[in-house]
């Protein structure tokens, strides 16, 4: 049987922290929807493919700030690095290029798909790994997306240590996914920020 924790309390913050670091997993409301999410080691990365029950597919990876992406990601390029500084945090995934010394088990040869919340406890929590926090839907691979814990796969469920959540609004949106390892910004998904308001963003950056 999973615990129950609540992102405003700092004992089950703190609780959440030590099975994270024993390699659990866990499920969490966001800013977003649900998430099935686990510290950044080797091992939840396959934890997760597991529950999942897929293969080959990278995870986006939830940071804190801007000193974990620049660890993950080569943000070097003129303004990437100041509009990801005025974009989030946000309900918002940008891929971005792999920085050569990130290890390969986050994302993809080539790039890693980074998001930092707009959800204070759950960032705090990505503070405590190097690498921060792989996030997923909470669902099996070709399932729905849950909107809400009721609709979660209780094989999900079983794979998890707790699940912690709060009285944050959610959308019940995804979110919305941008792509900048080229010289353009591409949609990738839309979500729930506009493209248009990341378009307006990125234009006010690069003049």
């Amino acid at each position: 049987m999973f615990n129950r924790f609540d992102w405003k309390k700092a004992d089950d913050r703190a609780k959440l922290v030590e099975k994270l670091q024993k390699k659990q997993l866990f499920i969490g409301s966001t800013d977003t929807v649900f998430g099935l999410m686990g510290a950044v080691f080797p091992d939840v990365r396959h934890k997760i493919d597991a529950v999942k029950q897929r293969r080959g597919k990278p995870y986006l990876v939830l940071v804190d700030s801007m000193g974990q992406v620049v660890q993950l990601a080569d943000v070097a390029k003129l303004g990437i690095k100041a509009f990801l500084e005025v974009l989030w945090p946000a309900p918002v995934t940008v891929i971005l290029p792999k920085n050569s010394n990130a290890p390969d088990y986050v994302g993809s040869a080539d790039s890693v798909a980074i998001r930092m919340p707009n959800h204070l406890p759950l960032r705090e929590i990505c503070g405590y790994f190097d690498y921060g926090l792989y996030s997923t839907s909470a669902n099996i691979s070709g399932q729905a997306i849950p909107e809400g814990l009721d609709q979660v796969d209780t094989a999900i469920l079983d794979a998890c240590c707790c699940v912690i959540s709060d009285d944050q609004k959610s959308d019940k949106v995804a979110s919305t996914i941008i792509d900048l390892t080229s010289d353009d910004l591409k949609m990738v998904r839309h979500g729930s920020v506009s493209e248009q308001k990341i378009r307006e963003l990125f234009d006010s950056v690069k003049q």
